[in-house]
């Protein structure tokens, strides 16, 4: 239903629609029909998928290097301020999406490869394993955070 009750189509041109129907609001309508367009797998369908950590003394250099990125369209980079498993330690992480293999995200991201992470933890995926990667940031077994 639309605004006035009716049934509605809603696109990318009703800007407020189209984005509560994708999910910012719970229990917002009901959708029974839906078209999407599709675009062939980038790079075969397999992706870089990695996690860059960094001490958070890095944060700083972690945060210009990534202002500084030319990210295209099919790239991807989320800068996060995190507790690392096992110790709970802090660190600065960047994840980051390529379409494409290691050593093409390598340079695609070289200049946060540049400041020497602690760790980097990657592979390459499948495209609809991408996700698969967030798995690293889960784990059980903790009652509660260290002070």
């Amino acid at each position: 239903m639309g605004p006035s009750g009716a049934a509605a189509a809603v696109s990318a041109a009703d800007a407020d629609l189209f984005w509560a129907v994708r999910g910012a609001a719970h229990n917002f309508g009901v959708v029974t029909e839906l078209t999407v367009r599709v675009h062939p797998a980038l790079h075969g369908g397999r992706h870089y998928s990695g996690l860059l950590v960094f001490a958070p003394s890095q944060l700083e250099a972690v945060a210009e290097a990534a202002a500084a990125l030319e990210v295209a369209p099919d790239m991807g980079l989320n800068l996060l301020l995190l507790r690392a498993p096992p110790t709970l330690d802090p660190v600065v992480a960047a994840a980051v999406w390529h379409p494409g293999d290691e050593a093409g995200a390598r340079k695609a991201y070289a200049p946060l490869f540049a400041l020497g992470p602690v760790a980097v933890v990657g592979e390459e995926l499948e495209y609809a394993h991408l996700n698969d990667g967030l798995d690293r940031l889960c784990f059980t077994g903790v009652s509660s955070l260290p002070p």
